[in-house]
């Protein structure tokens, strides 16, 4: 029964006009490489049945090294695309000959923010009988066409020019033919093989953060738009021994006690691990560095912050704020709280002004009350790209 939809997501291009060493659909945006996010917006579809990517065969390596995540097994192995965008096209609608397919979306991989609403919007078109479906996006900013070798320019009327978006979509068979019929003919998107056969195409609105990267700028635009905001708790006690100090922060300030602890018991950044840990769903400081590890006996807690912290950088993340409460009759913590913020931003290489950190007692009550120990609260926001 051929009642499948199929989607081509192409990423052969060469990044010249980006640049670097990485082709731009390989960069990461989190833990996932552009192309892969482009690919995974498609999977939990259960209307699309195959989904078919199209590499430059100098990139196989790059592609295998960051294998999609598909449970669904929809992701076919990758086939290697032509010279120009068109040819590449063509090679897909090929490869998908006796596949059954009825309709077909092309998707360029380096769009990587479009939302399942406007996937959803183009395959109820398709569904109600369009032969061709086209996303679009009204130019609102002024236009002008200028001639710089004459210095003039001229205002072009905006009323009717819109952007044209990917994915596309179309009757599987139509577009293959229209494809092969104009072998030869390059344009720059697919919808265009409709306007030489003057065949009707469909237009539903376009989003204005299903931005192409193109550029370094679009880059970083479309990184802040895949980003969410998380907040992560923490939090740490340590009762006193018998000592001549105690770490907090990363200081050591002089006291007639010590903190009891397998590691340093630096209780305020054991309290800011376990809250960025706990935003970036990775479990808590005892996951990481279990106290039955002889390893982490008396061990430097900057380095169980550290070790959280590359994970957030790893994922292209950042700390948007920090406030710590700490919990105590003693000591005083005001001498020391300069010097705390700048251990724990240096350690986090953030701003300082990103770090907050107050203290309070119990009021006489509880072990704290009777100065029997240290508790420490951490409260984490950070923004990171949604997986």
């Amino acid at each position: 029964m051929m009642n499948k939809y199929a989607v081509i997501v192409l990423a052969c291009g060469r990044s010249r006009r980006f640049g670097g060493k990485i082709p731009k659909q390989y960069i990461k945006i989190g833990q996932d490489t552009i192309l892969n996010h482009s690919l995974k917006k498609f999977v939990n579809f259960k209307n699309i049945d195959i989904i078919q990517p199209v590499i430059n065969k100098k990139d196989l390596g790059k592609y295998n090294q960051n294998l999609p995540d598909d449970p669904s097994g929809k992701i076919l192995d990758p086939i290697f695309g032509g010279k120009t965008r068109k040819d590449s096209v063509r090679i897909a609608l090929k490869s998908l000959l006796n596949k059954n397919i009825k309709w077909v979306l092309i998707h360029d991989g380096v769009r990587p923010n479009i939302s399942r609403e406007l996937i959803n919007n183009l395959l109820n078109k398709l569904n109600d009988g369009a032969s061709g479906v086209v996303p679009i996006v009204h130019v609102f900013d002024t236009i002008k066409r200028i001639n710089i070798i004459k210095e003039s320019y001229e205002n072009v009327k905006r009323e009717n020019l819109y952007l044209v978006q990917t994915p596309q979509g179309f009757i599987y068979n139509y577009i293959s033919n229209l494809h092969n019929k104009y072998a030869n003919k390059q344009v720059t998107d697919d919808s265009s093989l409709f306007e030489l056969e003057n065949t009707p195409l469909t237009y539903i609105d376009g989003e204005s953060k299903n931005i192409k990267v193109t550029f370094d700028k679009d880059l970083k635009m479309i990184t802040e738009f895949m980003n969410v905001t998380k907040v992560g708790i923490g939090y740490d006690v340590h009762k006193f021994i018998e000592g001549n100090e105690i770490i907090l922060g990363g200081i050591k300030i002089p006291f007639p006690k010590k903190l009891d602890g397998h590691s340093d018991a630096d209780v305020i950044l054991h309290a800011i691990t376990d809250a960025l840990l706990g935003a970036l769903n990775e479990g808590d400081i005892g996951v990481h560095f279990p106290n039955t590890d002889v390893k982490n006996k008396d061990r430097d807690s900057k380095d169980f912050l550290e070790y959280s912290n590359s994970k957030l950088i790893n994922r292209n993340g950042e700390i948007i704020h920090l406030d710590i409460n700490l919990i105590c009759e003693e000591p005083k913590i005001t001498p020391f709280r300069d010097m705390i913020i700048e251990s724990i931003s240096n350690i986090l290489k953030i701003n300082k002004n990103k770090v907050n950190i107050k203290a309070t007692t119990t009021e006489g009550l509880g072990f704290i009350g009777k100065k029997e120990g240290i508790a420490c609260q951490a409260i984490i926001t950070i923004r990171i790209p949604e997986d």
